[in-house]
């Protein structure tokens, strides 16, 4: 690997702090695959009508080329009607990212230790863009910055301040004290709440990074180097390549079966070391209902897991829940934030989608943040992380995590970002909840 200083104006007098860092990923090759699974499910696919019967849901639509997408996004937003709709026929951005090329995508979701990586290169006011909480305050009480608590079950108002005096949720990033007020605060993962601040390999490093928003995600995506990835990639990578005709089973789960996982009932062996692993589930939420609110549950982990901890159980994709293509915990752990096909505009000619999801051109990242600690959105191509209705309406949750159930574990859900359907804020942009993190993805060519 050769740098060319002089254009990042070092001369060969300058004092300079080389870090290199490894994302892990998976290759997803150029090929035609199906996108929706046309099942009765009414958040499974993309309509290309408002109506709630069956026969106006679009069937699975074969992707054949680089410019071939649904006629409509349908997208659940959990509103009154339990449903938004895009019906519009505009295309989407030239450069707009449906699948059929070949790209990378993280193999896992952002760990917590490369968000900790992440924090530890930025300004003292970029740290705080990227925390939940206000890292001035910092203190033996408030030292767990990335955790947001919500009250009353289930987790409709946020606490405040954010912040907490120990691990929650499994999430162990701690920030250390800074007597200087402008210098940045040093990150650490402590999930055992010691004062061993060296990163251990028992401190949680490798946990699925959670409490993320997806400005988060889109910031140390851009940070990376990489993009977000959309919902029709998702696809792709969890379901496969196909041919004509080869139509994807209704109700797919992203382990290429119906079959709904078997629930982690036994939470021995979340140590939160390097080793931690998984014997008998895809999953880890063993009952019906949200678990968030719930406290007293002994026997399952209450939180993500150690990324790859299911993998060690075999190279059998339902065993270890894995996509088509090797990328896992895309139906556990934590959601990955996707951009969606979702046009925000009241005019059904606006190509662009009026900040919505079609303006998405897979830019990818420069490696660096604005200096108010966001990302550049590339003129609203990237969910704008200052106008946050282009976020909600841009941005689609998919795969499952610890928290949720079954249907979300399937290939085609979609539940969508959404500021003014959404009572108990469970998909608003700018919230941190336990069971959002994200990865992304980088365009092979």
């Amino acid at each position: 690997m050769r740098w060319d200083f002089s254009r990042d104006n070092v001369d060969n007098l300058s004092n300079i702090d080389v870090q290199v860092y490894g994302v892990e990923m998976v290759y997803v090759p150029q090929g035609t695959f199906y996108v929706g699974d046309g099942s009765s499910e009414s958040t499974n696919g993309y309509r290309r009508s408002n109506t709630g019967s069956i026969a106006e849901r679009t069937p699975p639509v074969f992707i054949q080329n680089g410019r071939t997408f649904p006629e409509g996004s349908y997208c659940w937003n959990g509103g009154p009607n339990n449903e938004t709709h895009d019906i519009t026929t505009s295309q989407p951005a030239a450069n707009y990212a449906n699948g059929f090329s070949a790209f990378y995508m993280m193999k896992y979701p952002i760990t917590q230790i490369q968000y900790v990586e992440f924090l530890n290169t930025l300004t003292r006011t970029q740290q705080n863009a990227r925390v939940a909480a206000n890292i001035s305050s910092i203190t033996s009480s408030n030292r767990y910055a990335m955790i947001q608590l919500y009250t009353p079950a289930p987790d409709v108002t946020p606490i405040s301040p954010a912040g907490a005096n120990a691990p929650n949720r499994r999430n162990g990033v701690m920030a250390l004290p800074q007597a200087d007020p402008n210098s940045p605060v040093e990150f650490v993962c402590n999930l055992n709440d010691d004062q061993v601040y060296n990163n251990p390999d028992d401190d949680g490093l490798y946990i699925a990074c959670n409490f993320l928003n997806v400005y988060d995600v889109y910031s140390y995506l851009a940070w990376s180097g990489l993009r977000p990835m959309t919902v029709m990639e998702f696809e792709k990578a969890a379901r496969g390549a196909a041919n004509i005709g080869q139509l994807p089973t209704p109700g797919e789960y992203v382990w290429g079966t119906t079959t709904p996982p078997v629930y982690l009932d036994d939470k021995a062996g979340f140590d939160g070391s390097i080793a931690e692993s998984c014997a008998s589930s895809c999953g880890t939420k063993n009952q019906t209902g949200n678990l968030e609110g719930n406290l007293s549950r002994t026997n399952w982990p209450d939180g993500p897991v150690r990324v790859g901890a299911l993998s060690m159980r075999g190279n059998d994709r339902v065993l270890s829940g894995a996509g088509y293509y090797g990328g896992m915990h895309m139906g556990d752990n934590v959601h990955d934030f996707c951009v969606n096909l979702f046009n925000n505009s009241t005019n059904p000619a606006d190509v662009n989608g009026g900040g919505g999801g079609r303006r998405f051109n897979a830019q990818h990242g420069s490696g660096n943040l604005l200096p108010n600690g966001n990302y550049d959105s590339f003129g609203g191509s990237w969910p704008d992380p200052n106008y946050q209705l282009s976020a909600y309406r841009g941005v689609s949750i998919k795969g499952s995590c610890f928290f949720h159930g079954d249907e979300r574990r399937q290939i085609s859900r979609h539940d969508i970002l959404d500021d003014s359907n959404d009572p108990n804020q469970q998909f608003r942009p700018n919230a941190r909840r336990s069971y959002l993190g994200g990865r992304g993805v980088r365009s092979a060519n």
